[in-house]
């Protein structure tokens, strides 16, 4: 795991899921089966997503960095800033 210049942080695609919550407060909204985070953006697209493609579910954003059609090998993430209310 690295953290970036701007906040986010470049994970393996066996990274556990269990351990966003302590990186990006993150908690799914709907229970997952999968544990790592290539299999948990796999089980939200319904597929294995390709190197470029990214998804944003439940307060984070995922781009896979890296990976084949067999799994995720590499995927950055990032907390998505919630909307300020307006005054």
């Amino acid at each position: 795991m690295t953290q970036e210049e701007d906040g986010s942080f470049v994970v393996s695609g066996s990274f556990d899921v269990a351990r966003l919550n302590d990186l990006l407060e993150f908690k799914p909204q709907e229970e997952a089966e999968s544990t790592t985070i290539g299999g948990l953006l796999s089980e939200w697209l319904g597929r294995v997503p390709k190197a470029g493609e990214s998804v944003e579910r439940d307060g984070i954003h995922a781009e896979v960095l890296a990976g084949n059609e067999l799994r995720v090998e590499q995927v950055r993430l990032r907390k998505i800033p919630e909307p300020q209310a307006a005054a």
